[in-house]
């Protein structure tokens, strides 16, 4: 019963996120020109790169924990947990938090330094100020 309520709210959130997508996307239709769309349009896109950031950090934690939470089960019966599940969840967890950085990375190869502030958080610096 909890799985039907679950995949329940994940359609109506699914909905009203597309939802107001497509309305973000209508306003943007009402541009008088091209290059009001063409603003209008990469404007909203993005966004889309932030959220793409924020589910990956959100996943990659998760699977982290769950990693971890396999490790306990194949300590306490081995024979039951195998140990390639708390691995690869580990790997997977490690690609997803790491996946921001690749995204910021390919845009600054692609479009260079000016348009690459994309997607991660960028309050922090390693160097001296």
């Amino acid at each position: 019963m909890k799985k039907a309520t679950f995949l329940k709210t994940m359609k109506l959130s699914l909905a009203l996120g597309l939802s107001v997508g497509y309305a973000n996307l209508a306003f943007a239709v009402l541009a008088t020109d091209a290059s009001t769309l063409t603003s209008q349009l990469a404007g909203q896109l993005n966004y889309v790169g932030h959220l793409i950031s924020v589910v990956a950090y959100v996943a990659g934690t998760g699977l982290a924990v769950s990693a971890l939470m396999k490790f306990k089960a194949h300590k306490d019966n081995p024979t039951q947990e195998p140990i390639s599940k708390p691995i690869t969840l580990l790997l997977l967890a490690g690609s997803l938090l790491f996946l921001p950085t690749v995204m910021n990375i390919a845009a600054n190869t692609l479009f260079g330094t000016s348009n690459a502030q994309t997607t991660g958080y960028s309050g922090w610096s390693a160097g001296t100020s």
